[in-house]
């Protein structure tokens, strides 16, 4: 405002001349800020075409044929855990599941107890149904 009042009518040219060149300089900046970001959206990615062939890991070397459910572990790798279950894993599980419950409240005890034997009696299905189907096949 003192600017203004000690040079009086020159004020009105100098604040527009000001505010010209700050324009101007904002569009150059913002047009590059826009060719930028354009460049950015509008560039294209180029996927290497690689031709990598892989070999398997397993080359049976026997005149034994393995079913694709025999040589998938094996495709694993050396570190690859089986995970067998020894013969009294579902009753190691009810007895664990009701050493928990006991620790319940009273009122809830009876709900999960029901809920847990649910459960278990559709693992011991599904355990049972892939067992019996494989007993009819044999290995080769």
């Amino acid at each position: 405002m003192k600017a203004a009042q000690e040079c009086g009518g020159l004020w009105y040219n100098i604040h527009n001349s000001i505010c010209e060149n700050l324009n101007y300089e904002m569009e150059k900046k913002y047009k590059l800020l826009d060719m930028k970001s354009s460049n950015i959206v509008c560039t294209k990615t180029v996927t290497p075409n690689n031709e990598t062939e892989f070999y398997p890991r397993v080359i049976n070397k026997t005149n034994i044929d393995f079913t694709d459910e025999e040589v998938t572990p094996l495709n694993k790798g050396l570190k690859y855990n089986l995970n067998h279950k020894n013969k009294h894993w579902l009753s190691n599980i009810a007895l664990e599941a009701e050493a928990a419950i006991t620790r319940l409240p009273t009122g809830e005890q009876e709900q999960v107890r029901f809920q847990v034997a649910h459960n278990l009696q559709k693992l011991y299905k599904q355990y049972n149904g892939k067992h019996t189907s494989n007993n009819g096949k044999g290995k080769k």
